[in-house]
């Protein structure tokens, strides 16, 4: 098993570390050599995870430290722990600190000085000179330190008791400074030694986990029989001088009581009865204030959490009108009696797709046109001038090969100019379509007949022909896109579609606008106008074989609607209710009997103005406070509610009462608990019922 050194960094992260361990061998002796306050070995965790990482691996793990920290936690943790590289390739761990013994303790630190071992009275001398005894110094004045001892000629200062017994003599049993006072020994071998010198002994270097308790035991001065510690060791002298123990540790360092014990070890007595300590130890006490607890909640919730509604049904005489109501969107007008003031909502909308055309149809070639002049040669002509009738079908031909023909297309009479001058102008045509029959000018230059071209020039005279323009207007064959049957009837179940989606997008549209009011719309659908308008407006094409190509079409949508506030009519309703002739002098009506019935718009258009018809139905008695009446309930016995209700409220038929969530003797004892609701009964033989809540 080989062993490999890995050495730690200041800041190195344990992932790090746990990567170094796992690239070594298996079976390998891994020492992580840290120094001092190395970050990755503060905490338990990062060592467990290291250990975990080695033995994963088949790893030996040790660390080499010399921080009293990281020599604990790895302790702790199940590492090996040395204190230098040597030590680590000695094999010479860290023994851990024996119980009692303070923790984190400095390499360098000094030991804290330990009481004397006397050796028992009547023992043999120890090995050395006759009659030598463990050096103490002088016994100090009460209740102070003495000076310690310090080493003389000939003497040694012996802490254990195997020292001073006889050669081959059982040692005799360490005894505390804090036991009974050993008997004082006889005379001393030899001459008293000299009172030492006094040795101050350097303060313990601190850890910086040291508690406050363990800094003040540690900074207790030195008991009186330590001995100075001389260069060759402990000094010894003749004979030993017996001090009393210390005094016990000061309060303030004093080890806590086990549980349940006093200072001195004493039980605690049990705490005086009384107080919430006693009371929580008396349980029927407890149970009883539970029990009273519950009660209080009981009557409380019967006391303010008890309602009641006393339902009153009372006979009366409806009150009816039959306004008709206008709407218009003018403020002004709408402040007339019988006018609601209205708003035109309104919406938009657009669609586009592209329209590709898929038909086809030929297109044959055009013929290409021109005119040609006729002028004198030399002959009876030329010097005379002369007349004649070009017939139509005469053929001209151009020169080169191969050869054009065109042909007059109407009979032309042409006058030719004495001196070669050209004569009017005949029109020809090309008798072969396509752009070949474009030629450029003075091209035409022959007669086309079957005799000589004297002959065919006629009047025994040479008469020349000639283009004094180049011919044009030919064109090629070709194949045109145009719209077929099934193209025009496509697009147009598109249109349809996308018109759906945007009449679907309108109405949703306005009816979040409308935000709760209501739309006016006729019998005949008036009040609510969508309109679509296609662009190109010469799309779709009218008929099939139409020339076209593809084009993007926007289908757009405009929508508009007349919207009221139901509450306005209801307003202007109870406006004529409360001005009604048949409203008797001194009652009112009742607050929320009014019902509308049969209301139905005659008219309406989309700029905001409707007619509609409406008839309002109300009651009406003498003022009554419900308010009061309430008050007047509180208290009183479920079965006197009928008497009082009928003193207040004329006309009343019936009055039930019902309580939530129990049926209690009395009615709640706050007026907010009690609700009325009065329920109206038509006089007439056609009866009518509503309800309102007081």
């Amino acid at each position: 098993m080989a062993k490999r050194l890995i050495y730690v960094g200041q800041d190195d992260d344990v992932s790090d570390l746990a990567g170094r361990v796992q690239a070594a061998d298996a079976g390998d002796d891994v020492g992580l050599v840290v120094p001092p306050g190395a970050q990755a070995f503060q905490t338990p965790l990062n060592l467990r995870l290291l250990r975990s990482v080695a033995m994963k691996r088949g790893l030996s793990t040790s660390v080499v430290s010399g921080d009293a920290r990281v020599q604990e936690l790895a302790r702790g943790a199940g590492i090996s722990v040395y204190s230098s590289v040597a030590a680590y390739d000695g094999g010479v761990p860290v023994v851990a600190p024996r119980p009692g013994q303070p923790p984190f303790r400095e390499t360098g630190a000094p030991l804290r000085p330990r009481a004397p071992f006397l050796p028992r009275a009547g023992a043999p001398p120890g090995p050395g000179e006759e009659g030598f005894v463990a050096a103490m110094g002088p016994a100090s004045a009460a209740g102070g330190w003495p000076a310690p001892a310090s080493a003389t000629p000939g003497a040694a200062t012996l802490r254990d008791p195997a020292l001073l017994a006889a050669a081959g003599a059982p040692p005799a049993p360490r005894e505390s400074p804090w036991a009974a006072p050993a008997p004082p020994p006889a005379s001393p071998a030899g001459p008293s030694p000299e009172p030492p010198p006094a040795t101050v002994i350097p303060p313990r270097a601190r850890s910086p986990w040291t508690t406050a308790a363990q800094a003040a035991e540690w900074d207790q001065p030195p008991p009186p029989w330590a001995a100075a510690r001389a260069p060759g060791g402990y000094g010894a002298t003749a004979g030993a001088t017996v001090l009393e123990p210390p005094p016990p540790p000061a309060p303030s360092i004093q080890p806590p009581a086990p549980p349940g014990r006093g200072p001195a070890g004493v039980p605690t007595p049990p705490p005086a009865p009384g107080g919430i300590r006693g009371l929580l130890r008396n349980r029927p006490a407890l149970y009883g204030i539970g029990a009273g607890l519950v009660v209080v909640a009981l009557l409380l919730f019967l006391l303010l959490g008890s309602s009641a509604t006393v339902t009153v049904t009372i006979a009366e005489q409806p009150l009816t009108v039959n306004p008709t109501i206008q709407g218009t969107s003018v403020a002004a007008q709408a402040s007339q009696p019988n006018y609601v003031l209205t708003k035109v909502i309104s919406d938009t909308g657009t669609q586009t797709f592209t329209a590709t055309p898929t038909g086809s149809q030929a297109v044959p070639a055009t013929a290409a046109t021109g005119d040609v002049v006729l002028s004198a040669l030399p002959g009876v002509c030329y010097a005379a001038g002369c007349s004649t009738e070009v017939a139509q079908g005469t053929e001209f031909a151009t020169s080169g090969s191969p050869s054009l023909i065109f042909a007059v297309t109407a009979d032309t009479a042409v006058v030719v100019p004495p001196g070669g001058a050209a004569s009017n102008s005949v029109p020809v045509v090309a008798q072969t379509g396509g752009t070949a029959g474009n030629v450029p000018k003075d091209t035409i230059t022959a007669w086309v007949c079957a005799q000589t071209n004297a002959e065919c020039q006629q009047d025994e005279g040479a008469i020349a022909v000639s283009n004094p323009a180049p011919t044009t207007g030919g064109v090629d064959a070709t194949t045109e896109t145009v719209a077929s049957t099934a193209d025009i009837a496509n697009w147009q179940e598109e249109i349809g579609q996308y018109e759906e989606q945007l009449g679907n997008q309108a109405q949703s549209d306005l009816q979040i606008k409308a935000a709760g009011e209501r739309a006016a719309i006729d019998p005949g659908g008036n009040g609510k106008s969508i309109t679509y308008t296609i662009s190109p407006s010469s799309f779709p094409p009218a008929t099939a074989g139409t020339v076209m190509s593809a084009e993007t079409v926007t289908v757009t949508m405009n929508a508009a609607e007349t919207v009221y506030n139901p509450a306005s009519i209801q307003a202007d309703v109870l406006a004529d209710l409360k001005a009604s002739t048949n409203l008797p002098s001194g009652d009112s009506l009742v607050p929320g009997q009014l019902s509308l019935k049969n209301l139905q718009v005659i008219e309406a258009g989309s700029d905001g103005t409707f007619a509609a018809s409406v008839s309002g139905v109300d009651y009406y008695r003498p003022a009554v406070s419900l308010g009061q009446l309430r008050n007047q309930l509180t208290w009183h016995n479920p079965g006197d509610v009928s008497g009082i209700v009928k003193q207040q409220i004329p006309d009343v038929q019936s009055v039930s009462v019902s309580e939530s969530p129990l049926k209690l003797f009395f009615m709640p004892f706050s007026s907010s608990r009690i609700q009325i609701v009065e329920t109206f009964e038509a006089r007439a033989p056609a009866s009518s019922s509503s309800s309102s809540t007081g």
